[in-house]
C-alpha cells in the first residue's frame, strides 16, 4: 500500500518536481480504476464513479493535493494519520464524492 505519506516523501525523493515513478504508479491506478469501472459496468453492476474525464497521473495528484491539504485544515497533518491512509483509498473515496453516478 502507497500512503499519503510516501506519496508526499517520493516527490521529495526523486529531486524533480515530480517524481515519474510515482507518476507511472498513480497512471496505473487510474487505468485500474478505468477498468474496474468498465468491468463493473459490463456485468451489470454500479460504477464506482462516473466521470467523463480522462483519469491520469496529473488528475490523481490533484485529487490527493487537495486531501492532503483538507487534513491539514482540520489538523490531521501529522505524519502517523499519513503513513495509515492509502493512496488508493482516497482516490476511490474522493472520486466516489466528485463523481456520483445518477
Amino acid at each position: 500500500m502507497l500512503s499519503l505519506r510516501d506519496y508526499e516523501t517520493q516527490d521529495q525523493l526523486s529531486g524533480a518536481r515530480e517524481s515519474g515513478e510515482l507518476n507511472a504508479y498513480l497512471k496505473g491506478v487510474a487505468d485500474s480504476l478505468t477498468f474496474a469501472n468498465a468491468y463493473l459496468q459490463g456485468g451489470g453492476k454500479p460504477k464506482l464513479f462516473c466521470t467523463g474525464d480522462t483519469l491520469d497521473a496529473p488528475a490523481m495528484r490533484a485529487i490527493l493535493d487537495r486531501h492532503i491539504a483538507f487534513l491539514a485544515s482540520i489538523g490531521q497533518n501529522a505524519v502517523e494519520v499519513k503513513r495509515r491512509t492509502g493512496v488508493v483509498t482516497i482516490l476511490i473515496q474522493r472520486l466516489r464524492e466528485a463523481y456520483p453516478c445518477r
